[in-house]
């Protein structure tokens, strides 16, 4: 999970290199907003407006958004968002499969428990 935290530091430094200041206007970049602007800037979206329509609507900043959202767009930093934003898709998926493996080992123990417990009776 550490790997995963360290991708979202360095993609809000790479953000934050291109003077985008989307970590000032939203708590959390890897939060539901912060991750849909993050995605729409890789995917090639540059106009501040339509990245701050991404924002969930219980956000009520979408003016400040929109502002923090005008930097420039360095092709190198531009590179090292998508590679941390790959990385930390890669990570969350581990995370997500360690997390099913530990479900379904519980979920074997508490069956065998069940059955040792009918065996005694």
């Amino acid at each position: 999970m550490r790997e995963a935290a360290t991708c979202i530091q360095r993609m809000q430094k790479a953000l934050t290199q291109m003077n985008v200041q989307l970590a000032n206007v939203i708590s959390d970049i890897s939060g539901l907003t912060g991750q849909a602007i993050i995605r729409a800037i890789v995917a090639g979206e540059r106009n501040p407006r339509k990245l701050a329509t991404l924002s969930d609507p219980r956000v009520q900043a979408s003016q400040e958004i929109a502002k923090s959202l005008e930097g420039n767009w360095r092709p190198e930093l531009l590179f090292v968002l998508q590679q941390e934003v790959d990385l930390y898709d890669t990570y969350q998926k581990r995370i997500a499969e360690r997390l099913r493996r530990n479900r379904n080992r519980a979920g074997g123990r508490k069956k065998n428990q069940i059955a040792d417990r009918r065996k005694r009776l």
